[in-house]
Formats: structure tokens, sequence, C-alpha cells
């Protein structure tokens, strides 16, 4: 299941590296109630993340390198929010963040709509999450957005207890030695 959602993550950055993303739908004056598939229908307007899945997830239109005054190369969504990596997710990969961890921090589905931008497809990959579904890793690192970043290129995740860290391109501590267990 792993290595075919690997291949699906190539195929998506090899296909979306040279057009560009379909806008999301216009926000409606919908709730954003779960649909087919535990997906919300509807963008909820109020809601900075978009679409979401029952488990708090959103669903990025891409993920793509992005560059960061204090940290050089980071990975950022498509809307140009930061995106994380968590400490305890290593050794071997797996997501570990759940429950009200997921609030905070939700992580960043595979899904068939997501495009990757100006990143080494060999660092993309799937891990998968307790609740069946599967999360992007980059580098072997699950990849997940702060809740608490209210614009793109806020780093406020950055050291939150000493165990997140922008998500550098290879799955490294963005700003760090590009070891990926910096």
């Amino acid at each position: 299941m792993v290595a075919a959602a690997a291949c699906l993550l190539v195929l998506a950055g090899c296909a979306g590296a040279s057009q560009p993303a379909a806008p999301d739908p216009a926000p409606s004056a919908a709730t954003g109630a779960a649909g087919a598939g535990g997906v919300a229908t509807e963008p909820d307007p109020s809601d900075s993340f978009g679409r979401r899945s029952e488990d708090n997830d959103y669903w990025p239109r891409s993920v793509q390198l992005g560059l960061n005054a204090q940290l050089a190369e980071v990975v950022v969504d498509g809307d140009g929010f930061t995106l994380y990596r968590f400490d305890d997710d290593a050794d071997p990969s797996r997501s570990t963040c759940s429950g009200g961890c997921v609030k905070k921090w939700p992580p960043v589905p595979v899904n068939d709509r997501i495009t990757f931008r100006n990143l080494d497809p060999e660092q993309l990959g799937a891990v998968p999450r307790a609740d069946g579904t599967l999360q992007l890793t980059v580098g072997g690192w699950p990849a997940y957005r702060f809740a608490e970043d209210q614009v793109p290129g806020q780093t406020a995740g950055q050291g939150v207890d000493d165990k997140w860290s922008v998500l550098g391109p290879d799955g490294s501590r963005a700003g760090r030695s590009r070891s990926g267990s910096s």
C-alpha cells in the first residue's frame, strides 16, 4: 500500500511540476459537513485550512519548496503555509501525532489531487496512520501543518516543545545540516 502511494506521489509530482494547480472551489455558506469518503463537501469559509477530513486532516492543493529568510529552504503547502516534522515520528518513520495533537498539528494526507513542485520525488513518500489513511512524508518524516500559523510563511511552530521543526526539503530540520536526524 505504501509502495503504491509512493508511486502515486512520484506521478503526481512529475505531472504537477509544469502545470499550475487547479484552484480550490470558492467557499460557500456551507459549514463543511462530511461527504463521501470522509471529506468535507464544501470548505468552511471561517476555516483557514479549507477542506478537511473527519479526522481533522486538511487537503492542500500542492506541496512545494519555499524559502524562509532565517531557515533557507523549507517545505510549504500551495498557499505558502509552512509544514513541520515531529521528532517523535522517527525510527522507523511513523506518524505518532493523534487525538488532540491533530487539532494543533493537522497531518498532510496523501490524496490523488495533491501536486508537488520543486521537490525531489525521491524524498517523497507516505506512511500509514492509525486510522488507515496515508500521510505525506518528506525524507521519511511525516508532514504536518501548525494550526497557530495564521499567515503564509509564518513559522510559529518552530521549536514547540523542543520536538517540532520546520520541514526541510529532504526531511531534515530546516536551517540545519541535511542529515534528517539533526
